[in-house]
């Protein structure tokens, strides 16, 4: 006997390299293979200026190329400045770098990004004799990089190394916050011969 039922099919997106060309995702969009490795999913789209992964619909890709968030973080057109002749800044000394990298760990351990700001302005209003802090350039984008591309690979590296073949327990919690962004936390924690304990945090999107 014949069922009037229709079955339902389920369509499966694949992502199209095609779609980088057209305008309006030039300049942006990418296939999930070329995501970092923490992004990356069998199948999908990335956004090179949100960094976020995208299912691969097309209507999807267009509407989030539309959002005031997206729009936000396209870059104008830059001016031709001496750096991208090849001119270092002397300001870019080996101090202040080590004065950026410290100030984001602090950041990290015991406020929020955004305080930063505000720790940079002050400590320049303290140094009257403009010696220690005259050149501190460090607000919550740069901030924001030097954790993640400076300090978490050297405290994962370490972490690795510390970890070895020890044994260890393992918490994992995930969260979506009100901008619709998935985080997941990773809490590891273990012992060390010397240290009675030590306890790791890690997240990412």
């Amino acid at each position: 006997m014949a069922s009037g039922a229709k079955k339902s099919r389920l369509i499966e997106r694949i992502y199209r390299q095609q779609w980088e060309k057209e305008p309006w995702a030039e300049g942006w969009l990418t296939s999930i293979g070329n995501a970092p490795t923490a992004y990356q999913s069998p199948n999908g789209a990335w956004c090179k200026l949100c960094r976020i992964n995208l299912a691969p619909h097309k209507k999807d890709l267009k509407r989030h190329s539309e959002t005031e968030k997206h729009k936000g973080k396209i870059k104008t057109p830059t001016q031709n400045t001496l750096t991208n002749y090849g001119y270092v800044d002397a300001v870019a000394t080996q101090k202040s770098k080590i004065l950026d990298i410290k100030l984001a760990v602090f950041i990290a351990k015991h406020a929020a990004v955004t305080a930063i700001d505000h720790l940079s302005e002050l400590l320049k209003s303290i140094d009257q004799n403009k010696v220690l802090f005259e050149n501190l350039k460090l607000h919550r984008t740069k901030c924001s990089g030097i954790i993640k591309y400076v300090v978490t690979p050297c405290i994962l590296k370490d972490l690795v190394e510390a970890v070895g073949n020890s044994k260890f327990s393992l918490i994992v919690d995930e969260s979506t916050d009100i901008s619709q962004t998935q985080w997941i936390c990773f809490f590891q924690q273990f012992a060390q011969p010397t240290v009675s304990t030590y306890s790791h945090i890690n997240s990412g999107q």
